[in-house]
């Protein structure tokens, strides 16, 4: 339990800062190294995985021809999203 705590904690923190940094090319980039360093740790999370859904359609539409190979991920994070939802609403694991 302490430990779910802990990582939801660590997902608020990095879903907003995510989200916060969604914009600018640059901001981008360091979203970028962000979702990748913690993705391991909360893609079980449907706020983390909601993020990344939007984090990757930025990313994609700033440069289609550079991000293209990403946008799968569009489509993932959000489908994860639901079946992380999906799992909290019948407690299956």
């Amino acid at each position: 339990m302490g430990t779910e705590k802990a990582l939801t904690g660590r997902g608020e923190w990095c879903c907003t800062s995510t989200h916060c940094w969604i914009g600018r090319q640059r901001e981008l980039l360091e979203a970028k190294k962000v979702v990748e360093a913690e993705r391991g740790s909360l893609e079980r999370l449907a706020d983390f995985s909601f993020v990344c859904g939007l984090f990757f359609m930025k990313l994609v539409l700033s440069d289609p021809k550079q991000y293209i190979e990403y946008l799968p991920e569009i489509e993932g994070s959000y489908l994860r999203c639901l079946t992380i939802g999906e799992r909290l609403r019948t407690g299956v694991w």
